[in-house]
Order: C-alpha cells, then sequence, then structure tokens
C-alpha cells in the first residue's frame, strides 16, 4: 500500500492551519469538487481514489484525491459553513501545534512561507525541510513535505501535497485550470483602508489608519474617544474620512461616531481612542503608525513622521536623526534626512521573513520595532523628540513564523 494515512492526517491539519477568517458564502458543490480534484490527477495521467471526512453541508469538511500507487502525492479541498467555524478551525490548527511540541519532542524543522502566481491566481506555498522526531510520545522520520494552497473562494481552500522532490506546479495548474472550467474561481473578499482626520486648532493633526482586514464592509462605524496625553477628553476636535466623505465632531467627553453605508457584504465595525497631542514650547515630534497596531511580517510599511512648532504650524526642512532597537530580520536603511515642506517625513521598513527561530530573539517581548526621532529646526530652535515602539505580527508555532489575526 502506498498511500501514508499519517501524511493525509498531517496535511489536513495544515489545510485548517493555513485557513483563517473570511465572511460566509454559498454552500458548496461536492460534485464539483469531485470533478475538478478527479480531472487534476487524471490529466496527469493518475488513477485517482477518495478520502472523505464529512460532506458539504457539515459545518467542515475535507475531500482528499490521491493515487493508490504513488507515494507522496495528494490533491485536498476544505470547506466550511461559515467563518466562525474556520475561525475555530484555525484555533484547532494552533493548538495542534502546540500539541506536535510535545509529541515531536518540541522539534523545530525549518520551514519557508512565499506566494507565487499560477495562471494570474495567488497561490501560497510552505516547504518544509526533512526532519527526525524524537519525543515522548513518538518517533519518526518525516521527509521534505511542499505545499500549495489557494482559497477557490472565500469558505473554500484547495491544494496539493506532496512529499520528497515530487514537483507540485504542475498539479496546481492543473487544478486551477479545471477550476476555471467549472467557474468555480470566485472572488476572495478584499477589506478596505480608509484613514480617520483629527483636528484642532492649537493641537497637532493626527492621521489614524484603519483597515477592515478580510472583511468586506456592508456598512463602517468607527466610535471612540478623543483625549490627550493624560487621558483628559477632548471636545469639539473634528473627525473626517475624506474616501467616505464623512465628517463628526467629539462631544463634551471626547465621544464620536462615524457612520457610512458600503457596497460590501458584511458590517464593520470599529472604537478606536484617539491621542491628540498639543505642542510644547520646542519643537513637537510625532510618529504613526500602519492601519493596524501590529506590523506585518513579512511586509514593507511605512511610518510618518511630523514635527510642529509652539503654535501647532508644520517645520519644514528640519533635520532628522533616528535611532533604531530592532530584531536582524528587520532592515532599517533610514538614520538620518530631512523634512519635506510640510514638515512630514516618510520613513519605510523592510520587515522580512525570519530565516529560522535562531534569528527570533529569546524573549517574546523583543519582537517588536522601537526607533528613537530627534528633529532639529534650521533656525537653531529647540530639538524635539519622540519614541515609537510597534510589534510585529508573529506567532511561533513548531517553528514556524505565521501571520496573527
Amino acid at each position: 500500500m502506498k498511500y501514508d494515512k499519517r501524511f493525509h492526517t498531517i496535511a489536513v491539519l495544515a489545510v485548517a492551519f493555513l485557513a483563517w477568517c473570511v465572511p460566509s458564502i454559498a454552500a458548496h458543490d461536492g460534485d464539483q469538487i469531485d470533478r475538478v480534484m478527479q480531472q487534476s490527477l487524471e490529466d496527469r495521467g493518475h488513477t485517482v481514489t477518495f478520502m472523505r471526512s464529512g460532506k458539504p453541508g457539515d459545518e467542515f469538511f475535507t475531500v482528499t484525491a490521491y493515487d493508490p500507487n504513488v507515494d507522496g502525492l495528494q490533491l485536498q479541498a476544505t470547506g466550511y459553513a461559515s467563518k466562525k467555524v474556520k475561525a475555530a478551525l484555525a484555533e484547532v490548527g494552533k493548538a495542534f501545534g502546540e500539541m506536535a511540541k510535545v509529541q515531536y519532542g518540541g522539534a523545530t524543522p525549518s520551514v519557508s512561507t512565499s506566494t507565487v502566481v499560477f495562471d494570474g491566481v495567488k497561490v501560497k506555498r510552505t516547504v518544509t525541510a526533512a526532519q527526525d522526531y524524537k519525543g515522548q510520545v513518538m518517533n519518526v522520520s518525516m521527509p521534505k513535505m511542499t505545499n500549495l494552497y489557494l482559497d477557490v473562494n472565500p469558505l473554500l481552500t484547495i491544494g496539493v501535497t506532496t512529499q520528497g522532490d515530487r514537483n507540485p506546479d504542475p498539479y496546481m495548474e492543473a487544478l486551477i485550470r479545471n477550476l476555471k472550467k467549472e467557474g468555480m474561481l470566485g472572488p476572495v473578499e478584499e477589506g478596505v483602508e480608509f484613514t480617520i482626520q483629527v483636528r484642532k486648532d492649537g493641537w497637532m493633526p493626527l492621521d489614524r489608519p484603519v483597515a477592515t482586514g478580510s472583511i468586506s464592509p456592508s456598512s463602517i462605524t468607527v466610535t471612540g474617544t478623543v483625549i490627550d496625553l493624560e487621558t483628559n477628553p477632548v471636545p469639539a476636535a473634528t473627525l473626517h474620512i475624506p474616501s467616505l466623505n464623512l465628517t463628526t465632531e467629539s462631544d463634551m467627553n471626547g465621544k464620536f461616531r462615524l457612520h457610512a453605508a458600503t457596497q460590501g457584504k458584511e458590517p464593520f465595525s470599529k472604537d478606536l481612542t484617539l491621542i491628540l497631542q498639543q505642542p510644547t514650547s520646542g519643537t513637537t515630534v510625532m510618529i504613526t503608525g500602519v492601519t493596524s497596531i501590529a506590523l506585518p511580517v513579512p511586509g514593507t510599511p511605512k511610518l510618518k513622521l511630523t514635527a510642529v512648532d509652539k503654535d501647532a504650524k508644520p517645520i519644514p526642512k528640519a533635520k532628522v536623526e533616528l535611532k533604531w532597537t530592532v530584531p536582524k530580520f528587520v532592515k532599517t536603511p533610514m538614520t538620518s534626512a530631512m523634512l519635506d515642506d510640510k514638515g512630514a517625513l516618510e520613513i519605510p521598513l523592510d520587515i522580512q521573513k525570519p530565516a529560522g527561530i535562531t534569528d527570533l530573539p529569546i524573549d517574546p517581548s523583543a519582537l517588536n520595532i522601537k526607533v528613537e526621532a530627534t528633529v532639529t529646526p534650521r533656525d537653531g530652535g529647540a530639538p524635539g523628540q519622540s519614541i515609537f515602539t510597534a510589534p510585529l505580527n508573529l506567532a511561533l508555532i513548531v517553528g514556524e513564523t505565521v501571520d496573527r489575526i
């Protein structure tokens, strides 16, 4: 018997682990899924056998297609009834990773992750190096494993998994070709980004980016409070979202609400605390980050630095010095620069995927970036300083770094 059920179990759990929260869609068509997987294997000259767990209509199901006469090759389809089910299975994947640390002796195999494109379709590729595991529960040797996964629609993932040196690319190409023939490659829902501008005379301007993540919003509601550095409410601050043409003003308690109907499928809401800063007697410096609190790994986000004088007016062409404290997989090319005519500066970051566990600090609290900025005006005025810190959006699961939701 050529087929390895252990291979099936790990691959299915990999599907659950890699599948993240997305909105609901219509019921899955089991016959269509079977046709796509069978034709894709037959196109490559294989005979086809199916293995199933659950069925379309259940909260969660998997379909595995393989050639019983061939080692280390299988196609998998994983379907979910709702966003909540998919999110729960993602948590199961995390729990499996923790369990595997015990079963496999805390082993940390080398895993590389990338995104590749087949016929205009983005596909996620993970390659896990061969490893000998010696743990409390089992001793096992696993060969190199390569996984290619595609979100066919928000609640259906199809992929191919191979062992050893077998190339999965032709099988993914066949899957995409047959998915297109069946008309199954629907749009994967994408979120939107917008910026909340907060203004008040005599105070430093604040621009706060917001992202809806994977949610394609049918409406956007942002509520919250505008406060100062001492947590006192700031009334009569104007809040504006240019892309949605929304404007409101904070009340006597600093509270505000912005709402707009949009063209997506699911309501989005966010509650924020927005901190306004009054200029000091000298130079006041502010650094803001990206749309989420955590910085993406990997990614190339940009920070924004602004500086104003005691009258809250921008300080143009001022000298900027930057001092960084970052993990070694974060590249910071800018250490000195000059503000533009509007008293602003974009600070680029190059956050790379860690090469392995040795790239990561031992202390999880060190998994963030810190930059200290000093701005010196051209006219010889007193310099201003600001310190910005932000966590990096990653977690360790059996040695692999993965994005947190």
